[in-house]
């Protein structure tokens, strides 16, 4: 999960672009269709990723989702993915572009059968094993060095653009503790 929530998001868009690559070739028929009605991967895999189904789904079934999580990894996330839609595919293929939005978002008040869901999910990751597909790459620390600097970059030339020339942060770890986290650090 490193590198979900940094500047530039690029595990959280690896994730999603992965998903969609897995939504074309396991869903074929639900892929053309989320499509052709203008609903892209991250419009409904952002939320999930970022809050790892915890609004998404009841409360019992993201407990042992996570469960599953730290089992088997990153991977669960994906397949649960697929599986959520593979249960609702029906649904979907009858919903126009803002309905596939509104049911994907009101997951969590259906039914779900936990031990049929988590069978779902560990059946779609030896699915995803068998196909040979590979999570996106962890991002490094020279990745995140790289995106921190570009993220500056930009919002520097924001300030230029809007007249501003400094933009001043300042973070007091002094409050918490006398000795901040390194990696908290890192990011600051």
């Amino acid at each position: 999960m490193h590198g979900m929530l940094i500047p530039g998001l690029p595990k959280l868009l690896a994730l999603c672009d992965f998903h969609s690559t897995l939504r074309k070739r396991f869903m074929p028929k639900l892929h053309r269709h989320m499509d052709s009605q203008y609903v892209a991967a991250p419009d409904y895999t952002t939320a999930w990723f970022v809050k790892l189904f915890l609004d998404a789904l009841p409360f019992q079934l993201v407990l042992r989702i996570w469960d599953l999580m730290l089992f088997r990894g990153e991977g669960t996330l994906m397949a649960l993915s697929l599986v959520l839609l593979k249960i609702n595919s029906r649904a979907i293929l009858r919903l126009k572009e803002d309905g596939i939005r509104l049911h994907l978002q009101a997951l969590y008040r259906q039914h779900y059968n936990e031990d049929d869901t988590i069978l779902e999910v560990q059946g779609m990751l030896g699915e995803m094993v068998k196909a040979r597909l590979r999570l996106p790459q962890p991002v490094r620390l020279q990745k995140i060095a790289e995106l921190t600097q570009n993220a500056k970059e930009r919002t520097a030339d924001i300030l230029q653009q809007n007249g501003t020339e400094t933009l001043s942060i300042h973070v007091d770890f002094s409050a918490h503790d006398s000795s901040p986290d390194p990696e908290l650090s890192t990011y600051v």
